[in-house]
């Protein structure tokens, strides 16, 4: 068993001064698994994910936010990339 797939994604995480809550919600209308709110500064994940591919979402915006606030301007594969790398 991969101890990756019991990781608890945190309610909130720190980057820099920002501090950006994280909340799981019914994205059944999105075409995505997770969403970074720059405005909202909150991360928010599909409520029916479970294990790894809910961790590896929770990374991939947590990637996103990093993207936006370092003004990094990455295509959307290099931060996909990332994301499996690091989850």
């Amino acid at each position: 068993m991969n101890d990756k797939t019991h990781k608890r994604i945190p309610a909130a995480v720190s980057l820099g001064p920002h501090t950006i809550k994280v909340r799981r919600v019914d994205m059944t209308h999105k075409d995505a698994f997770g969403i970074f709110d720059e405005r909202a500064l909150e991360i928010l994940i599909d409520q029916t994910l479970t294990g790894s591919l809910a961790w590896e979402t929770y990374v991939h915006e947590v990637f996103e936010a990093v993207v936006f606030f370092a003004e990094l301007g990455l295509e959307h594969s290099k931060i996909q990339t990332a994301a499996l790398l690091f989850a």
